[in-house]
């Protein structure tokens, strides 16, 4: 949860990223297990399935995309 506060996802605490994580764990796209025994609570991990790389490589290649597009019209705006 803190590793995604740099990048702009601040949900309030964890219910939300774990509502999500079951999501797309029964969506196929994330697979979870229980860590290793140690001292304290065992967290779950979670872990990008191939077709979880697949959706997420197509979402990257939509941004780009998308980028493209913006700065097109940018482009555009600022010569007007």
């Amino acid at each position: 949860m803190e590793r995604l506060k740099p990048l702009g996802f601040d949900w309030g605490g964890p219910g939300p990223i774990y509502r999500e994580l079951r999501s797309l764990e029964n969506a196929g796209l994330v697979a979870s297990a229980w860590s290793a025994p140690r001292a304290g609570p065992v967290p779950r991990v979670y872990e990008l399935t191939d077709e979880g790389r697949k959706s997420l490589d197509r979402c990257a290649g939509n941004v780009v995309e998308l980028s493209g597009l913006l700065n097109q019209f940018l482009g555009r705006h600022r010569s007007l």
